[in-house]
């Protein structure tokens, strides 16, 4: 028994420090410009950092494609959740068919995040900028 709970244990550890790397590291602040050393004797200027200037198409583009990233999420770990009601039903009809139902509400909603998507930057990049102005892509 304590050998079983020590390798749950460890294997749980591994684990974590695994799935850890990958989110620290898309989680880490880019740093700033490191100085320079320009002029005679060591002179050093150290250049500022300035965030990216943002209009307002691009800064609701950024918040709406966000909002609907996180959503997107959400309905594949819905879409994961009736995957694993169908699995574990063991035959029972009840569970076999709400599950199906789960699995159908979250790809109906899969679709529905795509299109909302596809329409919102249309939409920004269309009616909200003005014409010759330069929109980014989405980010």
């Amino acid at each position: 028994m304590k050998r079983t709970l020590f390798s749950s244990l460890v294997l749980a550890q591994v684990t974590a420090g695994i799935l850890a790397a990958p989110i620290a590291s898309a989680l880490t602040v880019p740093s700033v410009v490191p100085p320079r050393a320009t002029g005679t004797f060591g002179e050093v200027v150290v250049q500022q950092y300035q965030a990216p200037a943002r209009d307002l198409p691009t800064t609701i583009r950024f918040i709406i494609n966000f909002i609907l990233g996180l959503a997107g999420i959400l309905a594949l770990a819905v879409l994961v959740y009736g995957g694993f009601v169908y699995i574990t039903s063991a035959g029972n009809e009840d569970r076999v068919e709400s599950a199906k139902g789960i699995i159908t509400n979250a790809v109906i909603g899969l679709i529905v995040i795509g299109i909302a998507a596809a329409v919102v930057n249309f939409f920004i990049g269309a009616v909200l900028t003005p014409p010759g102005a330069v929109v980014p892509p989405p980010t």
